[in-house]
């Protein structure tokens, strides 16, 4: 199965993802939650270049690559993570 090309999707699909992850995050802050554990998507690795059509490692480099807009989304909740881990103490797993 081949990801979908951006003109398949809607805004609403980059908007659920960073818009959720952020609300996610925002709320364990503010009920000072100690950490969020994030179930990334196969969508933001994309194929392996070191083993194509195998699974992907988390030590394989990322492609952040705007392949489409689910992948995007997914890339902006891990960096949205990444900011809340060091600006408010969120632990992002």
């Amino acid at each position: 199965m081949r990801p979908r090309t951006t003109g398949e999707e809607t805004s609403e699909t980059f908007d659920t993802c960073v818009q959720g992850v952020r609300n996610i995050l925002q709320t364990a802050k503010d009920l000072e939650v100690q950490r969020v554990v994030f179930a990334s998507s196969g969508a933001i690795y994309g194929m392996s270049k070191k083993r194509e059509r195998s699974l992907v490692k988390e030590d394989d480099p990322v492609g952040i690559y705007p392949v489409n807009l689910h992948r995007t989304g997914r890339i902006v909740g891990e960096f949205l993570g990444k900011f809340y881990a060091h600006n408010h103490g969120v632990k992002f797993i």
